[in-house]
C-alpha cells in the first residue's frame, strides 16, 4: 500500500478537536463531507482530487491491487500501483523484472504518461 502520508492530523479549532486526513495527492487537509471522506478507501482525497482524478486511478494510488488502463497511442496497460504528479501519472508494472506486456518496450521500472492520454482505467479488470 503506497501511503505518503502514516497518521492523520489533529486539527485545534476554538470549539473542539477535529480530525483531518491530508489529501494523498495534493498534500491539502481534507475537511469532513469534501470528497469522499467518508467512504474508506476513497476518503484519503481533497474534493479538487476527487473530480479530478477517477476513482480507480486514486484506488491504485493508495492499494497495489490489479489494474488495467487504455492509453491513447500506446494500447493497455496492466498495472499494480501508480504515482500522481500533477497531470503526470507514472503507471507500476506487476513484475518489476518484466516489465508491462503488449507494449512496444518493457518499461520495467515505470511508465510516465499524460493524465489526459488515459482514455479509461479499470480496477480489477479480470474480477476480484
Amino acid at each position: 500500500m503506497v501511503n505518503k502520508h502514516e497518521e492523520d492530523i489533529f486539527v485545534e479549532s476554538n470549539s473542539s478537536s477535529m480530525l483531518r486526513r491530508v489529501c494523498q495527492i495534493c498534500d491539502a487537509l481534507v475537511q469532513p463531507g469534501n470528497g469522499d471522506f467518508a467512504y474508506a478507501p476513497y476518503y484519503h482525497f481533497c474534493y479538487e482530487c476527487t473530480n479530478k482524478y477517477p476513482p480507480a486511478l486514486r484506488k491504485a494510488l493508495i492499494d497495489s491491487f490489479f489494474y488495467a488502463a487504455c492509453i491513447q497511442g500506446l494500447g493497455i496497460v496492466e498495472f499494480e500501483t501508480v504515482h500522481i504528479n500533477g497531470d503526470w501519472i507514472t503507471f507500476i508494472p506487476h513484475n518489476r523484472e518484466m516489465g508491462f506486456e503488449n507494449l512496444p518496450y518493457p518499461f520495467p521500472r515505470s511508465l510516465d504518461v499524460p493524465l489526459a492520454n488515459i482514455l479509461w482505467i479499470a480496477d480489477a479488470p479480470n474480477g476480484s
